[in-house]
């Protein structure tokens, strides 16, 4: 350990370092901590040029495999912590009430906390309703909302027709939910024909004939 240390020292690299460096890289977390447990042989003077996982399962309890240009290698056991953003109830919400701004905040959380659907984007929460109520600092999921759709089925909308120089557009109804890009079914309360378009914004749906 002592010339492991010194070794580290001299070279101006650690093991620990290059390793939380290549977790960084390598994996999709925020941010991770990395605490060293064992270690075996000697670290040599050049930084090692290829980094493997060894055994063991991040986060977690892991050994990795440090190769050098020398060819040497050095295995190195560590514990490995892992972060990522959610966001939170900043005060306690009520079944109905719609998320605003000062209603949530992103918080870095040990991984093994974050509940399945978590959201990571406060922008992801504003304007969505709760489908149930959450307590103050509660991690704000998916499930707990409703489903959030720029156009919503029943809502006015305008249907918009363009080919070449002609552009028409009439008032008509969504008969399905969507967001941008997709599709859904519109009426023209006028011919009651159902036709089928492209939702482009909050208000318009483009059809192609």
């Amino acid at each position: 350990m002592v010339a492991l240390v010194l070794a580290a020292l001299l070279s101006g690299w650690s093991a620990q370092d290059v390793i939380t460096s290549y977790i960084k890289d390598n994996y999709p977390w925020s941010d991770v901590k990395v605490q060293s447990v064992s270690e075996s042989g000697v670290l040599p003077v050049a930084v090692p040029d290829e980094i493997v996982l060894l055994s063991g399962k991040v986060p977690g309890r892991a050994t990795f495999r440090l190769r050098f240009p020398t060819g040497e290698t050095v295995d190195y056991a560590v514990d490995v912590d892992a972060y990522d953003w959610v966001v939170n109830a900043r005060r306690a919400l009520k079944k109905g009430d719609v998320i605003n701004e000062g209603d949530v905040y992103r918080e870095q959380v040990n991984i093994k906390r974050i509940p399945i659907g978590a959201v990571t984007e406060e922008g992801a929460c504003i304007g969505r309703t709760l489908n149930r109520s959450v307590p103050v600092n509660r991690i704000i999921t998916e499930r707990i909302m409703e489903d959030f759709y720029v156009v919503k089925r029943g809502q006015e909308v305008v249907i918009l027709y363009e080919h070449g120089t002609v552009r028409i557009t009439v008032k008509g109804i969504a008969r399905d939910n969507g967001n941008v890009g997709k599709s859904i079914k519109v009426e023209n309360p006028s011919s009651k024909k159902i036709l089928v378009g492209t939702v482009i914004d909050s208000h318009t749906v483009r059809v192609e004939r």
